[in-house]
């Protein structure tokens, strides 16, 4: 996972990133003050059964935040913006996110979903690996424009 992240240290803005403590079940939210490198909270966050082995941390062991949750929208109540990276949105009902999503209060809420080139890239098996690298790209070149719609998002919110 470490080859994926380029960055090595928690943003100054607030990320939160989930991951399950497989012993007791319980959602874990991993931030710069949680005790976990941000690489190594992204993998714990990426452990997913039976293709990525738990991640141990602190002596724990985690998997996925999605097995609660596909988003994990929730874990940010209070937000101001909200930035929501669905990237299996095309394989569940909306209606659960937008439950949560509603229950944050979130003055402004900006979803990324995979677009259409993305979504081909993925293709039918999302345990295909060789699918991954094409999807990689083809997530890169939609950051552009995903990164665009947060930019105006904070503008919009500051003023």
């Amino acid at each position: 996972m470490s080859a994926l992240i380029t960055a090595r240290e928690w943003p100054d803005r607030e990320l939160l990133i989930t991951a399950v403590d497989i012993e007791t079940g319980e959602l874990k939210v991993w931030d710069r003050a949680g005790g976990a490198p941000l690489p190594t909270a992204v993998a714990s966050s990426c452990a997913l059964p039976g293709i990525f082995p738990p991640i141990t941390i602190n002596g724990r062991q985690y998997m996925d935040g999605g097995i609660v949750s596909g988003t994990n929208a929730h874990v940010a109540t209070g937000a101001d913006v909200l930035v929501v990276v669905d990237p299996l949105a095309h394989l569940f009902p909306r209606e659960p996110l937008e439950r949560e999503i509603a229950a944050t209060g979130a003055g402004t809420v900006v979803t990324i979903n995979p677009d259409q080139a993305a979504l081909d890239a993925f293709g039918p098996d999302l345990g295909d690996w060789a699918a991954w690298q094409p999807a990689c790209q083809a997530g890169i070149r939609q950051a552009a424009t995903t990164a665009e719609r947060v930019r105006a998002a904070w503008r919009r919110r500051a003023g």
